[in-house]
């Protein structure tokens, strides 16, 4: 009895330890190209992602500071999208 109760308090100790450790979690969901003497910046990106059923809707709102012209960024996603499928937000809509 006194080994069950020994490895309760130990399991209990380890999973209060993990979860009153957890840290910040920082990235971002893609990435900048451009050309070679390009200069990208962006240090705030905002992401909300809604599923319903089968159907993932992910919308971004970076902070892009760089030329307009010549660059894209890049989000893997599992699917090809189309030209109907990506849409630009009015910006209201993070703000909730």
């Amino acid at each position: 009895m006194c080994r069950v109760v020994r490895a309760a308090l130990l399991s209990a100790a380890v999973i209060a330890t993990t979860l009153g450790a957890s840290a910040t979690a920082e990235a971002f969901c893609g990435f900048y190209v451009a050309g070679a003497d390009a200069k990208l910046f962006n240090n705030a990106t905002l992401v909300v992602m809604m599923r319903d059923g089968t159907k993932t809707v992910l919308s971004m709102q970076n902070n892009y500071q760089g030329p307009p012209e010549n660059f894209a960024m890049v989000v893997p996603v599992p699917v090809v999208l189309q030209k109907e499928d990506v849409k630009t937000l009015p910006s209201t809509i993070f703000e909730r």
